[in-house]
């Protein structure tokens, strides 16, 4: 809980204002904004599988550590040049960093609890996560009102702090580590562990289902986490009655409590045991995400654009502890990290490939950003078609149906 509270809330710290920074403080338009996301996702891509691969040869509590200390850092290179090309640069370090963390932390979790409690650890440390926002929500909103790169600077210093203290205070007690190689066999171990985790995805339906539905939900994803702020700063009537950085603290407040109230409900009401009930309520999450995106898409009134964003935010935070339950499932342990980093990778190709194109058609207009929105929610309807055939028609994944499918045919033509 230390590290899921402690990263969420400096993270919250140094990301609540962020976009608001680069749409206001450097000028960024929106192709630049997509811009920017597509170059930490592309870092994403490049350097998650391999450091996930590091997490499950040498050390999980260690990958945590480096990637708090390079999040912080991207953070601080971030705020601190108001310029598209120093934030760009800033992507490639923070990128890095995440991709240290996320599949690392993961499966350290469930290598310290085992995989059946750490379904629920997954949901309580989302809810640690969103009551770390409201401590961070009216901190940074009081700092940004005096300079907006003052919360990015001090919450990535404060990464900084708390990998420091983890290097020292973290357990890792359940790791079971590979005998220790040097020189070539350490690469060896390396490529073992890859491999292994290629071939589990490679010959496991589910995983290939599930990859491809991660790759369309960060398809969705890049348009609306990218573009929300200029929507609202441009499209949307602020009440006169504060400025917007006071509101958008208000919208973030809204949000988290919300996010809470949705992370708990799931954590009583759904069996994350059960494949089929995971993978229903995943579908219902993207139904309700397409209306709700389609209601903040179409907003021009500050009330109905502001509920909008509540719900499809709740239900992406709601959406995370199921698809990683979901996920661990089916994974061995000696290559957890590893598959959990290979769908992070999916979803930033899904971020990849839709970031540019996207960009590439603004030119900051309502209709523009509306067109954007939309197609976002067209992606989210796929995931959920992807999840309605998963459930009603292949239990075993796609591949499975189609083996399914085959198989009547070639008994057809068998000898009697």
């Amino acid at each position: 809980m230390v590290l899921s509270g402690g990263h969420a809330l400096f993270s919250t710290v140094a990301l609540s204002f962020n976009l608001v920074f680069q749409t206001q403080e450097a000028g960024l338009n929106p192709f630049q904004l997509v811009l920017v996301g597509t170059a930490l996702q592309g870092t994403i891509f490049l350097c998650e599988v391999p450091t996930g691969v590091l997490a499950d040869v040498y050390s999980r509590k260690r990958s945590v550590v480096i990637g708090l200390c390079l999040l912080g850092l991207g953070l601080m290179m971030n705020g601190a040049v108001a310029r598209f090309e120093t934030i760009l640069l800033a992507q490639l370090v923070w990128g890095t960093g995440h991709t240290f963390i996320s599949g690392a932390r993961q499966a350290w979790i469930a290598d310290e609890i085992g995989t059946e409690r750490a379904a629920k650890v997954y949901l309580r440390a989302t809810q640690a996560e969103q009551l770390s926002w409201l401590v961070a929500i009216p901190i940074a909103t009081v700092l940004a009102n005096r300079d907006l790169n003052l919360p990015i600077i001090l919450g990535g210093a404060c990464l900084i702090g708390l990998g420091a203290f983890l290097a020292l205070a973290m357990s890792e007690d359940g790791f079971q580590r590979p005998q220790r190689h040097d020189g070539s066999a350490a690469w060896r171990s390396f490529g073992e562990t890859l491999g292994a985790s290629t071939r589990l995805v490679r010959h496991s339906p589910l995983l290939i289902t599930v990859f491809c539905i991660t790759a369309f939900y960060g398809m969705a994803s890049q348009g609306f986490d990218r573009l929300w702020v200029a929507h609202f700063l441009r499209n949307i009537d602020f009440p006169e009655t504060a400025n917007p950085v006071i509101w958008f603290g208000v919208i973030r407040m809204g949000s988290a409590i919300l996010t809470i109230a949705g992370v708990e409900f799931v954590r009583r009401r759904v069996d994350t045991a059960s494949h089929a009930v995971v993978a229903r309520g995943l579908f219902l999450i993207n139904f309700f995400q397409i209306v709700s995106v389609f209601f903040l898409a179409a907003a021009s009134a500050f009330l109905v654009g502001v509920i909008a964003f509540w719900i499809a935010i709740a239900l992406s935070f709601m959406y995370d502890p199921l698809y990683l339950a979901w996920i661990n499932q089916n994974i061995e342990s000696r290559v957890r990290a590893t598959v959990i980093s290979m769908t992070s990778q999916t979803d930033a190709i899904g971020r990849i490939a839709g970031g540019p194109v996207l960009g590439a058609i603004l030119l900051a207009s309502l209709q523009q950003i509306v067109t954007v929105t939309i197609s976002s929610e067209m992606n989210v309807l796929v995931v959920g078609v992807m999840l309605v055939v998963f459930v009603v028609a292949a239990p075993d994944g796609i591949l499975g149906l189609i083996r399914k499918l085959r198989r009547p045919r070639a008994g057809a033509g068998s000898p009697r």
